[in-house]
């Protein structure tokens, strides 16, 4: 057998192992999300409001590709750096909104006002943050204002931000 053979041989090996290790940790992490919105008390069921986003934050906290358990860690820490990135200006939105606009104008004009420059924000927070802190600072955004004005005018909670 030739040794460039080999060598091709032994890298694809590698590569495949790395990759179905990688796929694993993502799959165990989507059956964790999947178990806490089935099996999980309903007081702690009750706080996951888009089960969906949970699935994509688990998957960019596993990191796709080939990520270590180091890459893992890093990116668990990157997303509570973006709820906490988040979560202040998306309250502070909040706050002015149901002191200085009527609540019918609230989610129409005032919700997409202050979800947009929440993510201006979020955008700009440095060129030190991570893109996996940025996106769940997003996500987030998305969702605090989505559940802040659920049941507005009779309209789901998808469609509030498309007012």
């Amino acid at each position: 057998m030739n040794t460039s053979t080999t060598t091709t041989t032994t890298f694809h090996r590698r590569q495949w192992r790395s990759v179905a290790s990688s796929a694993l940790r993502t799959a165990f992490a989507c059956v964790l999300v999947g178990c806490a919105t089935i099996y999980f008390p309903s007081a702690l069921r009750r706080q996951l409001s888009f089960p969906a986003l949970s699935y994509v934050t688990a998957i960019l906290i596993t990191g796709g590709g080939d990520a270590t358990l180091g890459d893992a860690v890093a990116g668990a820490a990157d997303a509570l750096l973006g709820v906490v990135q988040a979560t202040p200006p998306a309250a502070l939105g909040l706050f002015l909104i149901e002191r200085a606009v009527p609540r019918a104008l609230a989610a129409p004009l005032a919700g997409p006002l202050m979800v947009a420059v929440t993510a201006f924000l979020v955008a700009m927070g440095g060129s030190r943050t991570r893109p996996v802190a940025k996106r769940v600072a997003l996500g987030q955004t998305v969702i605090v204002y989505a559940t802040a004005f659920e049941g507005v005018a009779g309209r789901s909670r998808l469609c509030i931000l498309c007012a």
